[in-house]
């Protein structure tokens, strides 16, 4: 039988394997220590000779197809109007240097910094009894220059192994997740993969600062995952959420307005396949069988106004034009949302109930909401999760005669992956969507790598209770942003896959 190592070495002349991670040597438009490889630069190796005319470059980047955000976001045209003769590898130079250089921040359990951080402290430790016993000579005997100086010594160390300490501790505090508690029951190894992209790759803009993710900069989109394994015994990796707060507020504000706050970037409408082809990547390298990903139902039940609260209560103010919204959480508590205008009104409540409010305030202007009044939210996670989603990675996935498909995976809170295998009675088996991973898939994402730039666009937003249902869950939420997260997807003119 074709082991993964002999199909990736077999199919992808210039490639290594060792275990699951593979280093890539020659193969046109790889994208050195990412994941990802260019179309373009693929096309100017492939299709031009080291010096060409401007008309023979521009009719090899239409020949093969380079997708025009990738000209955008590459300085293509910035290029060319200075160089009516084009030297091919200078040319690329430029590109790699201006391209988007898209980073990875992963939060998650980091055993190695862990145990690097244990034993730091543990040689501060000793060192501060070598620096004490140090002091303690030198006072009994303060004339002595040479204790003095093996007392500096025995100080400057301590000093050193102290500082190193609490930078490791400070690390290894900046890679805890913020948001393990809002994921389905069950699955191990926890973390949050956020992709990012430098200031260069917004255009010279400030900075991008992310409601959720507020010390990473410039974080494009994220993903929330855990690793699962299904009751026939398969190993996957389960997207949980995905989510970009730059492009949701650059949908609500409008991009590269001063008022605005929200810099331009790239893959505005791409971010959702982007962030589902960086997990194909972590799933191929970690060998997983499958990737898979929860459906609009999962993730409107999580969010939905009935889960956080008992009521709610609404007063339209008709001379104003505002709402006055308050609530009272499941435990009790007394929620005021504010005073809000028609505008505002889907940041604090979602969608749905937004619409509701204001339909019945045509009629009465004082409103109570509870029971199944508050049953709402979700559908645009529906539309998202289960249909624009679904559709997008099926053509995204047709390179690899891939398909995404439903299929049944434990949710439980019992004793892991061992148990959840052994007795799959005990578990909430719960219909999700998922992509089956073969060993030759795994061996082109590794190999051949997977392009950084690609059709199919899609934009999508988040969470259906707004945020009310994100305070009470609480999640960080800000004004700046499209709070709601609500999943509203613009379809665009459908291009070549």
């Amino acid at each position: 039988m074709e082991t993964l190592w002999q199909a990736a070495t077999g199919n992808f002349p210039g490639v290594e394997a060792t275990g699951m991670m593979m280093n890539v040597r020659g193969l046109p438009g790889r994208i050195e220590g990412t994941p990802w490889y260019s179309k373009l630069e693929e096309a100017l190796i492939q299709r031009t000779p080291k010096t060409a005319p401007i008309e023979q470059v521009r009719g090899a980047m239409r020949g093969a197809q380079v997708k025009q955000e990738e000209l955008d976001w590459s300085g293509v045209e910035d290029y060319l109007a200075k160089h009516p003769q084009v030297n091919r590898d200078e040319f690329i130079q430029h590109i790699q240097k201006t391209r988007p250089q898209v980073g990875v921040d992963v939060r998650g359990e980091d055993q190695q910094l862990d145990s690097e951080t244990t034993e730091a402290y543990r040689q501060a430790r000793l060192s501060y009894r070598k620096f004490h016993d140090a002091m303690d000579k030198w006072m009994e005997d303060r004339a002595n220059s040479a204790l003095s100086r093996e007392m500096d010594t025995a100080e400057a160390e301590y000093d050193q192994l102290r500082n190193r300490a609490a930078d490791l501790e400070e690390a290894r505090k900046r890679k805890e997740p913020k948001y393990r508690q809002y994921t389905e029951p069950g699955g191990e190894n926890y973390r949050e993969i956020i992709l990012t992209v430098p200031k260069t790759a917004s255009k010279g803009r400030p900075s991008y600062e992310s409601p959720h993710f507020s010390d990473v900069n410039n974080p494009l989109v994220h993903l929330r995952v855990k690793d699962r394994v299904t009751q026939e015994g398969q190993q996957a990796l389960f997207v949980e959420e995905l989510q970009s707060d730059w492009h949701q507020a650059g949908r609500k504000s409008g991009y590269g307005k001063e008022y605005s706050g929200v810099p331009d970037a790239p893959f505005k409408k791409t971010w959702p396949v982007l962030g589902m082809k960086y997990a194909l990547y972590d799933a191929a390298k970690n060998n997983k069988d499958l990737l898979a990903w929860t459906t609009g139902r999962q993730q409107g039940e999580r969010y939905k106004l009935s889960n956080h609260i008992t009521s709610l209560d609404s007063h339209y103010n008709g001379m104003l034009g505002n709402y006055t919204i308050k609530a009272v959480s499941n435990d009790g508590a007394p929620v005021f949302l504010g005073t809000l205008r028609r505008s505002e009104l889907e940041s604090a409540v979602g969608k749905e109930m937004a619409n509701k409010i204001v339909e019945d305030s045509r009629t009465n202007p004082d409103l109570i909401y509870s029971g199944l009044d508050l049953d709402v939210g979700g559908q645009e996670m529906n539309t998202f999760y289960d249909r624009e989603l679904v559709n997008e990675m099926n053509k995204y996935l047709k390179r690899y005669g891939a398909k995404v498909e439903q299929m049944e995976m434990p949710f439980s809170d019992s004793l892991g992956s061992a148990f959840n295998a052994a007795f799959p009675e005990k578990n909430n088996v719960q219909k999700v969507w998922a992509v089956r991973l073969t060993p030759n898939m795994k061996a082109s994402i590794l190999g051949e790598g997977q392009p950084l730039f690609q059709t199919a666009p899609v934009a999508a937003t988040g969470l259906a209770g707004g945020a009310l249902a994100e305070q009470l869950a609480g999640r960080k939420s800000d004004d700046t942003t499209d709070r709601e997260r609500q999943y509203h997807l613009t379809r665009f003119g459908r291009e070549q896959p």
